[in-house]
């Protein structure tokens, strides 16, 4: 993928993303930049990034029109209260809104720029981040996990929710990393459930989907039932059994057993589950 950053000098904030991209796309991107207005590269741009182990000492100001359009696949325009250059062709656009950290207002010492530059910088590498998770998943297949739990009305949890809810954080990241050399990611989606839902049927509470089938269906388990807490009242709320074992709160072994289970399946829908 090719990646070009976009703002009006090519002095600050494109430069500084053409960098920490570099630093952290590795060779996942060929990374560019450029600006409509190109100048020189901001000395406290280099002095913020040298901060991060990153030399912008080298990298010069660069016009939008030395850029070979047909080989751009994605446009980011830095921009907030300038009107950002214009790309043509059809690429993938997005826009992060950075205001400008290089200023002419004589009240600003010169720690004071520092920190502006440090602000935008610390704000380009967190989009950069989330955009590099982006990129990293994208194309791979989707394994759903959805867990559900009754939350009260002060907003506390039973024992068992409490629990299980911590093992399939901790599940989803091991089956994440298991995963990723298939092409599959698990998503983990968290909903809460209010006591009126939770007294429509109390075996909502503590439930858990893998590929839109409960845990008990792919460990070859049943639900069923025991009573909780005072979060619960005097309700049964739901147990998984598998192989002759109740389980309260569900473990993370458990959990991941069934995730690779139902990834299996995904591979190769004709194995049994």
């Amino acid at each position: 993928m090719n990646i070009l950053f976009l703002c009006v000098a090519n002095s600050a904030r494109s430069q500084m993303a053409e960098g920490l991209a570099r630093h952290i796309l590795g060779d996942r991107a060929q990374i560019q930049s450029a600006g409509s207005r190109h100048s020189t590269v901001n000395p406290y741009s280099i002095e913020v990034m040298r901060e991060l182990g990153i030399d912008l000492s080298t990298p010069r100001s660069k016009s939008v029109s030395e850029i070979d359009v047909s080989q751009i696949d994605m446009v980011i325009t830095l921009c907030a209260e300038e009107v950002c250059p214009v790309l043509p062709g059809k690429v993938q656009r997005l826009h992060w809104g950075i205001a400008d950290p290089a200023s002419n207002d004589p009240a600003l010492t010169p720690d004071d720029l520092r920190q502006r530059f440090r602000t935008a910088r610390d704000e380009i590498k967190a989009r950069i981040e989330t955009l590099a998770s982006q990129l990293r998943y994208a194309g791979m297949k989707r394994l759903p996990i959805f867990w559900q739990r009754l939350v009260s009305d002060q907003g506390t949890t039973c024992p068992r929710c409490h629990d299980t809810g911590d093992a399939v954080q901790r599940a989803t990241q091991t089956l994440r990393r298991a995963l990723e050399p298939l092409g599959i990611t698990p998503e983990l989606q968290i909903k809460e459930i209010d006591e009126a839902t939770f007294l429509q049927d109390t075996l909502q509470s503590n439930q858990i989907l893998i590929a839109g089938q409960p845990i008990e269906h792919w460990l070859g388990g049943q639900t069923g039932s025991s009573q909780c807490c005072n979060e619960c009242g005097d309700n049964d709320c739901r147990t998984v059994e598998v192989g002759g074992q109740r389980y309260e709160a569900i473990p993370e072994d458990l959990l991941v057993r069934a995730g690779m289970i139902a990834a299996t399946r995904m591979l190769d829908p004709t194995l049994s589950s």
